[in-house]
């Protein structure tokens, strides 16, 4: 063998591992570039769902309030009902003429105002977190057809790595 052929097929060899070594250290980086992407979706959807989990909690946390104020609302009324009833019987069996002042009525209807008060408040509460909840679910939507997108560029560009490799082999 001549020296020359000697000197182009050591530059072949050289070529090809230089080839070899740079589609190596390219695909070396996109591998980095790719986990860091999944990396920050991640750390991304795990913040927005303790988000959320934290609004769900605090919007069964005031339904539970509502359940059981509508209840105790729902009792002092039935309470009332009840008491005005046996007034009613008791007055007609003694024909006597009701009194004026009664504080435990006044007590029960201040109670009962009290109530559907903080029924209104909890009521505008749920009615905030609910968009609130609404809003996390748009900005989830928004991170899933991102992360859908890059991994589809990224899918795409592997097929076109593999394609090129096997192109030049």
């Amino acid at each position: 063998m001549s020296d020359i052929q000697k000197i182009m097929q050591e530059f072949e060899q050289w070529k090809i591992e230089e080839t070899n070594r740079i589609k190596k250290i390219y695909d070396d980086k996109f591998q980095e570039f790719q986990d860091d992407i999944t990396r920050q979706m991640n750390s991304q959807k795990n913040g927005i769902n303790s988000i959320q989990d934290q609004k769900e909690q605090k919007l069964a946390t005031i339904i539970n309030e509502l359940q059981e104020l509508s209840e105790e609302y729902d009792e002092q009324l039935a309470k009332k009902a009840q008491m005005e009833e046996e007034i009613k019987q008791n007055y007609g069996k003694l024909e006597i003429k009701p009194i004026q002042v009664d504080t435990n009525r006044e007590a029960r209807i201040g109670r009962i105002s009290e109530l559907r008060f903080k029924k209104e408040i909890l009521l505008k509460e749920n009615k905030q977190l609910k968009a609130e909840l609404q809003d996390i679910n748009k900005s989830i939507e928004r991170y899933k057809r991102l992360y859908t997108t890059t991994s589809t560029i990224v899918n795409q560009a592997l097929k076109d790595i593999k394609k090129n490799k096997a192109s030049e082999n």
